[in-house]
Order: C-alpha cells, then structure tokens, then sequence
C-alpha cells in the first residue's frame, strides 16, 4: 500500500487518536485537527490525498468540511465515519464513501484503500 497524506477531522480525541494510530500502522502519514475550520485551514495550507471526517462537529459539520474540500480539490476523496450511519445516505453528500462507528481495523483498511483507488462505493 502507497503512503498516503490523509486529514483526521474529528471532535473526540479518543476516535481520532484511534484513526491516527491504525492509519499509521497502514503506512500513511496522518493528521489530526479536532473541528471543521481547523480542517480547512490544514486542508488549504497542505497537499492530503484523503480527507476523513466525522459529521456532526461543534462549529462546521462533516458535511460542510466535504462540500469544502470537493469546491477546492474535486479529486481529493472525503471519507465519513460516523455514528449516524443508519441515518444517512452518503450519495446525497459530498463524500466518497462511508464508515460506521464503531468499526474494526479491517473495515478502516478496506474503505480507505478503496477510497484512495477511487473503487468505493456510498
């Protein structure tokens, strides 16, 4: 697997440790931001290939980080993982594919290389 640049957006410390931790283990170079404006800044201050984020956020939402990223770099995949997975329908949404929370190391591998191959489906 290519070493890949990916943004960690998400407001629980402990989940994004855990993302941090198991993509890292995967080979890519990871960062962490804890909400939606620090995403952007990251995001338009620095080249990532993958862009995972959580939806609901205390100052700009998952949503709206995706519609942001997609405005200013189509190409770069966005990757939700959220606990709201029953209740959504990622195909209405900027994003390119969807992780429910909880998920195991498996399903994270999965979703992130057929994100990054442009293979996932929503």
């Amino acid at each position: 697997m290519k070493t890949e640049r990916i943004l960690v957006v998400d407001d629980e410390p402990e989940v994004a440790e855990v993302l941090k931790l198991m993509l890292r283990r995967f080979g890519h170079r990871v960062r962490i931001v804890s909400n939606g404006r620090e995403a952007l800044d990251a995001f338009s201050s620095e080249d990532y290939d993958l862009v995972s984020t959580d939806l609901c956020m205390p100052d700009l939402s998952g949503r709206e980080v995706a519609k942001a990223v997609k405005g200013a770099k189509a190409e770069v995949p966005v990757l939700l993982i959220t606990g709201w997975a029953l209740q959504l329908d990622p195909s209405d949404m900027d994003f390119d594919g969807m992780i429910a929370k909880p998920f195991s190391k498996e399903t994270l591998s999965q979703h992130v290389t057929g994100v990054l191959a442009g293979k996932e489906e929503v």
